[in-house]
């Protein structure tokens, strides 16, 4: 797979983004009321459904770029 940052798409994501892409959050008080930050363990639980995905692709094999004659 080609580097994301480097495809035609990436390139131009960053020139459309370019401006606020560097920028860091906001984190004003009235920000982080409305938007509180995210406990790592609350994080983990919305990631962890895809954990068995992860493992059962990992296992596949690998699709060959050359094709089988």
């Amino acid at each position: 797979m080609e580097n994301y940052k480097n495809s035609k798409i990436g390139l131009e994501t960053a020139q459309k983004y370019g401006d606020i892409i560097e920028m860091e959050r906001p984190q004003t008080e009235e920000s982080l009321r409305k938007h509180p930050r995210m406990t790592l363990q609350n994080r983990a639980k919305i990631f962890s459904p895809l954990q068995p995905c992860v493992v059962m692709m990992s296992s596949l094999p690998q699709k060959s770029s050359v094709p089988s004659v």
